[in-house]
């Protein structure tokens, strides 16, 4: 990939924060240096994200089809498809997104971004499917993201690929009190008591007694597993 496509893919990843300073004095140097190199795609994809930050999205649009349409051209699916989505175009975005995929199949971005454009549509399990590969190519996922694989899994469906996100999230991460909640409300919800039970045990004192009250119930759900059916008792003193 080019200088510019890494610079695409940083600017995606590290999210839509703003940059510092008044955003007109910002779009101002922006365009004079626009000015100063008419046609050069790194002047163009640098306003057009400045536009994209803003909210400004036919801006931005603009600015991405002149630079790709520079010499040399800049590769600039990745960006024009994350701003489709921001603009609620999430059906045009998927062309720009799967084109850019076809040309950098290892792009953990263009996954994430190609799963926010099938969330957009309810493609939901398609959705679960990209995140899942585009966390799979990152070399360490935020806790963020691992919950939100977590959230997708679920709307599609998918209780246990949640749980399994989760524990490769704890694997790699630690046992992070952020991760764990969301665990032991899945082992509850599954009816998986004991396994529940480990969860609460392994936490840090403070966050298993913020939790007390879900501890309470698994131990009342464990023990009545435990004790045996009261026909049963009957039956026996019958005898």
């Amino acid at each position: 990939m080019t200088g510019r496509g890494i610079l695409a893919l940083a600017l995606l990843l590290a999210g839509p924060a703003r940059g510092h300073g008044p955003f007109h004095a910002q779009i101002g140097a922006a365009s004079e240096r626009v000015a100063r190199q008419p046609g050069d795609a790194r002047a163009l994809v640098a306003r057009g994200e400045l536009y994209r930050q803003h909210g400004d999205f036919d801006r931005a649009l603009a600015d991405f089809a002149a630079a790709a349409r520079a010499l040399p051209p800049a590769d600039v699916d990745l960006l024009e498809g994350a701003t489709l989505i921001d603009a609620g175009r999430a059906h045009q975005a998927l062309v720009h997104l799967h084109r850019h995929l076809s040309r950098h199949p290892d792009s953990a971005a263009g996954y994430l971004e190609r799963a926010r454009a099938h969330e957009a549509i309810a493609a939901r399990e398609a959705a679960a499917d990209d995140y899942q590969r585009g966390l799979a190519l990152l070399p360490r996922p935020t806790v963020e993201q691992c919950l939100r694989r977590s959230r997708l899994q679920l709307a599609a469906g998918r209780p246990e690929a949640a749980l399994g996100g989760l524990d490769e999230a704890i694997a790699q991460l630690g046992p992070l009190p952020e991760l764990e909640r969301p665990a032991i409300a899945l082992e509850m919800e599954a009816r998986r008591w004991e396994q529940a039970l480990a969860r609460l045990k392994a936490l840090p004192p403070s966050t298993r007694a913020s939790l007390a009250a879900v501890e309470k119930q698994a131990r009342r759900q464990v023990n009545a597993a435990s004790r045996p059916a009261a026909g049963g008792s009957s039956r026996s003193r019958g005898r």
